[in-house]
């Protein structure tokens, strides 16, 4: 029999009728796992060799070589079968327990992944962000230049002919440009 915890065997004493617990000189409640009851668990595991022919018939038939007899016989089978079946369920809850730790632990770094991930997007846009506003920035400050430009250019045109016409107006009016 697999190691079994003392809070287990208490639960399983505890699915025993009171006949079966005086059965094992049990009479507390809550159960207490007795000695009583660990000598006859050791007696049937093999731990401990019987000493006369009703240990013997006892061992043997909690080990079903034989049919039990006695009510102690039955009670103790009993006993054995509710606490297999309390440590077959605990060895499943704790195994589901440890497979959603490490489902939280995979889904716990698979955030943390994500968050880098998104962070580096994050910056990544930024960067962008950043290099298209100095490009647009750039964009505009040209078209403002060559506007500019343009403008400064129709000025001076202007002006050229401004000039040509002061001076032609000048020349038939008789005066010199200086």
């Amino acid at each position: 029999m697999p190691a079994i915890d003392v809070a287990l065997r208490c639960k399983a004493l505890g699915t025993l009728s009171y006949e079966e617990l005086k059965l094992f000189s049990i009479k507390q409640w809550p159960v207490i796992y007795s000695e009583r009851l660990n000598k006859l668990d050791r007696l049937v595991d093999g731990d401990v060799f019987p000493e006369t022919d009703a240990q013997t018939h006892f061992r043997d038939a909690c080990l079903n070589k034989c049919p039990p007899e006695t009510p102690y016989e039955h009670a103790f089978i009993k006993y054995r079968e509710i606490l297999m079946k309390l440590w077959e369920e605990e060895v499943v809850r704790r195994r589901l327990e440890e497979e959603r730790k490490a489902e939280r632990r995979r889904l716990s770094e698979i955030k943390k992944a994500e968050g880098r991930r998104l962070s580096e997007i994050k910056k990544a846009e930024g960067r962008r962000l950043w290099e298209g506003k100095t490009a647009e920035k750039n964009l505009l400050q040209s078209e403002q230049d060559r506007q500019i430009s343009q403008i400064n250019e129709t000025k001076r045109s202007w002006k050229k002919s401004d000039q040509a016409r002061l001076s032609r107006g000048r020349r038939e009016k008789g005066w010199q440009d200086f």
